[in-house]
């Protein structure tokens, strides 16, 4: 027991140290990389970020149990803002360097304030609601800045070879970073730097012949790290920074972007389910205090949690990394010069051409020929014109892609047709024959979702052609699924009330609330009408088209007639006339035995009593009770009196009883019974297939 658990306390020592040196050399890397061309010397800026470095790991890894380290993604953008800094800024090399490091410390305490505030508001979900190609952009275009500044640091040496061998030392990195091992991308680093090592011997060139001729990123002064180094930053005019402000505020943006989608890698690669929102808060936390010292920004490393799969409940390699990039400082910056040019300006570029190759390569056969120009154009602007331009032009991509995607979506959920799609309206068979003649009449549109410039055009093109053949009187649109009207839509909506009004069309508008006030208040409101659920406008629209047909029978007389036929005055002996009162139960829910009842007069509703919701409403001459007989089973529903109603009731067992007194007749009931009753069923499956239609 004890051996395993010193091997596993090796592996860990072993894994964790190995990490530290990696991530130390691209802290190295990344700080040759932004010091790099502005005539400042780098060798003061190694001791704040490595320091920062450390502290940024130690705050995660105590915090979260992952491994966080400075970050190329916002280094990149960082370079740029460094540059513009140096570019516009005055005064001594000094003044120069506090100005610099004042740039990073501002993109590091601005990031970790809005990496804490993401965290708090719960915003660690985010990336799944990104555009893929915005983010592949935005990353991709991170990758172009990398290799370019990769490259600018090899030029620097003025060493032909030197561009060769970055180049081709990238290329390495790159590839280690596709592999998926835990041990490639430290053997890389370590078998560069062995073979340089071992040619400079073999070949009999001493460290400082190499310095002398530029292949080294030294020689540096052999004093330790200043500490007033650490907090220069603090003396810098930051009005200074002005020309920067616009770069540094997109590093929290692709900060946010980037951790995310390491932690959604570490995730899948682990197969642990980690709480974004705390490794948001765990990484601001962790550039809030690294940015005091003037640090670059870093969070939770895939990179480097994947040679050490810390944990939170085993913190430790998560922490040896920390410490190991706070003790490569003890080397000095004179060991730290002797870094060969190659292998710093290769992992810059070996970084973004990693990026590169994942989302401007791999990502081809993931994405659509749209979504991949999108992100081809992100990172063609960010090399001709700025990483700025490059977040604009990614920003109005992931707007203009929003309403080419979303604009394509129908709003129309359902379009239908009054003659068979009908209300919840028990109507007599006569009427029901009459609403299937002349119920194209209705057009009914069940519309659906956000409604805005880019779909009202679309809708209102449906609404038109459908009132187009002067078919058309009542045009019924429920908008209880909407979720809202952009001003632009409403006013396109608004148009066509009034078109429809010309057109001889009643609108009637059903479910949209406030919103239905609005769109009444235009020019045509003399023909708009508004209920509150699609059953009763559809309701009301069935009831004037049925006011307008003659009839010569009462509704009674008619239902009366269809159900008897020659035998209607026979029928009618044996039926009792009764009454009841406004909201009197006719029917209770669970009630057995009641006699079925022809309404002569009045309205009903049958309701669910446990929620009492409305599932249909009839009318003189409608028959209420027949399913219960035939089924024998308790009402499924109650009904209850609306109005004053008076009806025709037939009860059971007088209707049993036909069968012995009368058969012919009692055969003729329940045939023209199940005839209403199928002819109800067919009805209602034939609007269910066009709903869903």
């Amino acid at each position: 027991m004890s051996q395993g658990n010193h091997h596993l306390s090796f592996r860990i020592l072993a894994d964790s140290v190995s990490a530290g040196l990696v991530g130390a050399v691209r802290s190295l890397s990344l700080a040759a990389l932004v010091f790099g061309g502005l005539g400042i010397s780098e060798a003061r800026a190694f001791g704040p970020i490595l320091i920062g470095a450390g502290i940024l790991g130690l705050v995660i890894a105590f915090m979260s149990g992952l491994v966080g380290t400075a970050q190329s993604n916002a280094a990149a953008v960082v370079a740029v803002a460094a540059g513009l800094v140096a570019g516009s800024a005055t005064g001594s090399t000094d003044e120069q360097f506090a100005l610099v490091m004042a740039t990073l410390a501002v993109a590091s305490l601005g990031t970790g304030l809005v990496l804490y505030l993401a965290g708090a508001f719960k915003l660690g979900r985010l990336i799944r609601f990104l555009p893929y190609p915005v983010v592949g952009g935005f990353l991709a275009a991170t990758g172009w800045l990398l290799l370019t500044g990769g490259w600018r640091l090899a030029r620097a040496s003025d060493v032909g070879w030197i561009t060769i061998a970055a180049l081709l030392f990238g290329v390495a990195i790159a590839f280690a970073a596709q592999v998926d091992s835990r041990w490639l991308q430290p053997a890389v680093v370590g078998l560069a730097l062995f073979a340089f090592f071992g040619v400079l011997v073999g070949a009999g060139i001493s460290i400082d012949d190499a310095g002398a001729r530029g292949w080294l990123i030294g020689p540096f002064a052999a004093d330790p790290v200043n500490v007033s180094d650490l907090f220069v930053w603090l003396s810098a005019d930051l009005t200074q920074l002005g020309p920067a402000v616009p770069t540094l505020l997109t590093v929290p943006a692709v900060a946010v972007l980037s951790l995310l989608l390491n932690a959604s890698a570490i995730e899948i690669a682990e197969r642990v389910d980690l709480p974004f929102d705390f490794e948001l808060k765990a990484a601001g936390v962790g550039n809030v205090v690294g940015g005091l010292v003037g640090s670059l920004p870093g969070w939770q490393s895939l990179t480097l949690q994947r040679l050490v799969k810390s944990s939170r409940t085993n913190k430790v390699g998560a922490v040896i990394v920390g410490l190991v990039s706070l003790s490569a400082l003890a080397a000095g910056p004179r060991v730290i010069g002797y870094l060969p040019v190659f292998v710093v300006a290769g992992v810059v570029a070996g970084l973004g051409l990693d990026l590169l190759y994942e989302w401007v390569v791999a990502s081809r056969e993931n994405v659509t020929a749209t979504d991949y120009s999108i992100v081809l154009i992100v990172v063609v602007v960010t090399a001709g014109f700025g990483f700025v331009w490059g977040v604009m032009v990614g920003v109005l991509a992931a707007i203009g892609l929003f309403i080419v995607q979303y604009s394509k979506i129908d709003v129309v959920q359902a379009a239908l047709s009054g003659d068979s799609y009908r209300s919840n309206v028990d109507r007599p068979l006569t009427d029901t024959d009459r609403l299937a003649e002349t119920g194209n009449a209705i057009a009914i549109f069940r519309i659906h979702g956000f409604v805005f410039f880019g779909t009202a055009n679309r809708l209102v093109g449906e609404l038109r052609d459908r009132i187009a053949p002067e078919v058309v009187r009542y045009l019924v649109v429920d908008g209880s699924r909407v979720t809202g009207f952009d001003g632009s839509a409403l006013h396109t909506f608004e148009r066509f009330l009034e078109v429809a009004a010309d057109e001889g069309v009643t609108t009637v508008l059903t479910g949209f609330g406030p919103l239905g006030a609005k769109v009444a208040a235009a020019e045509a409101a003399e023909t708009v009408y508004r209920f509150d659920a699609l059953d009763e406008g559809l309701e009301w629209a069935e009831d004037q088209i049925l006011s307008n047909e003659d009839s010569l029978f009462s509704p009674v007389e008619t239902q009366l007639v269809e159900l008897a036929g020659p035998w209607v005055d026979d029928v009618r002996n044996l039926m009792d006339r009764v009454e009841f009162g406004s909201g009197e139960t006719i029917i209770a829910e669970g009630s057995v035995g009641h006699p079925l009842f022809v309404i002569e007069y009045g309205r009903v509703r049958v309701v669910l009593a446990s929620s009492g919701t409305r599932i249909r409403t009839m009318r003189p001459g409608a028959i209420i009770g027949e399913m219960a007989y035939y089924t024998r089973q308790p009402a499924n529903a109650s009904v209850i009196a609306e109005t004053e109603v008076v009806a025709y009731a037939l009860s059971a067992t007088k209707l049993d009883n036909l069968l012995a007194t009368n058969p012919r007749l009692a055969a003729e009931i329940h045939r023209r019974m199940a005839r209403a009753l199928s002819r109800r069923v067919t009805e209602t499956n034939t609007a269910l297939r066009k709903a869903m239609d």
